[in-house]
């Protein structure tokens, strides 16, 4: 399905796949080619784009759905679905990468492993020093969720610090990078706050693809307004954790009416309508993203990102409160060691 969808954003084209509704699209409305009374019904390019990227979108979130639902027992499926969610066609790729796949006659083509291993990588080299940083006679006595919290402050102000470092350097698109691993393989990191990689892969564990935008578009086009107001975003979700932590302030994206039961947005236009909606969706796929980096691979922590992606509002205050309650419960084993990067 995300092949196709794909096809059809590459192509122009719409898919036959293509669901009649998409959030407020009538797709049938949207391509409809026939002419009424010398006018051309139907959407404009612009809009018949929008519709097709929606629908690849669409498909992003149903596959990372799936593969939380139904996933368990692959070790594989909660990295995939974080790949689905952050980087979009790089988890495609790992969908692709099953023998039953390519029986199917799918391009054995993975060199996307090469990214999935420079990834792993700075993040395991991320959590090495962390753990070397770290007064251990204090975070031993910190409960399981504010090991999260703290860890999440101290990388939320060491990469607006690195970023800043690196303003006047001559730095190598994010694209370009991960074009070059996928050609070359991994490289070697000395120093992760020197790589502009792991900066990028940073800021979406921060705060998501979308919310990340300002910060990450702002260092590459070296556009200091659009930067700063990327920092101010950041600083307000570290200030959110640092008041709240990190489990009740994802809760906070994700507990609040959908725009079908509000009455503001039913007195809205159409247009506001959609605005509200796609960032409804907008905001469980960010907080899914985020808990799907920061929190561990247990099944009650994967259980409560399947609740923040689909705003199961009920389920994520459940396992809110038994995920708070982990440091209680005599399991023989200490949840705070564990990692909170993927």
């Amino acid at each position: 399905m995300i092949n196709d969808a794909s096809v059809a954003v590459a192509t122009h084209r719409p898919s036959n796949r293509m669901p009649f509704q998409l959030g407020l699209f009538d797709t049938r409305e949207v391509f409809r080619r026939k002419k009424t009374k010398g006018k051309k019904s139907g959407g404009g390019r612009r809009k018949r784009l929008e519709c097709m990227m929606e629908y690849l979108r669409q498909t992003y979130r149903l596959a990372a759905y799936t593969l939380l639902r139904w996933g368990g027992g692959e070790p594989r499926a909660a990295d995939a679905a974080l790949m689905v969610l952050a980087y979009g066609g790089l988890g495609m790729c790992m969908l692709r990468d099953d023998p039953k796949v390519v029986e199917l006659g799918c391009d054995p083509d993975f060199r996307y492993r090469h990214v999935c291993a420079q990834l792993q990588d700075m993040r395991i080299k991320a959590d090495l020093e962390y753990a070397c940083s770290v007064d251990l006679s204090v975070t031993s006595s910190l409960e399981y969720p504010a090991c999260l919290d703290a860890r999440y402050l101290c990388d939320a102000e060491h990469i607006v610090e690195a970023y800043r470092n690196l303003w006047d350097e001559n730095t190598k698109p994010v694209a370009q990078l991960l074009a070059e691993i996928e050609d070359n393989g991994v490289y070697e990191v000395e120093d992760i706050w020197k790589d502009p990689l792991y900066l990028h892969d940073l800021a979406i564990s921060l705060m998501g693809p979308s919310a990340s935008g300002l910060l990450q578009e702002g260092f590459r086009l070296r556009d200091r307004t659009m930067f700063e107001n990327g920092v101010k975003e950041l600083d307000s979700q570290a200030r959110n954790v640092r008041k709240a932590g990190l489990l009740l302030t994802l809760a906070g994206y994700i507990f609040f009416a959908e725009p079908e039961d509000r009455m503001d947005a039913m007195l809205a236009s159409h247009k506001d309508r959609k605005r509200m909606l796609d960032n409804y969706e907008k905001l469980g796929e960010m907080a899914a993203t985020i808990a799907l980096y920061r929190l561990p691979r247990d099944r009650e922590s994967l259980r409560a990102v399947r609740a923040l992606l689909m705003h199961e509002t009920g389920v994520y205050a459940d396992k809110m409160g038994e995920l708070m309650g982990l440091a209680d419960e005599p399991d023989g084993e200490d949840e705070a060691t564990a990692p909170v990067m993927g």
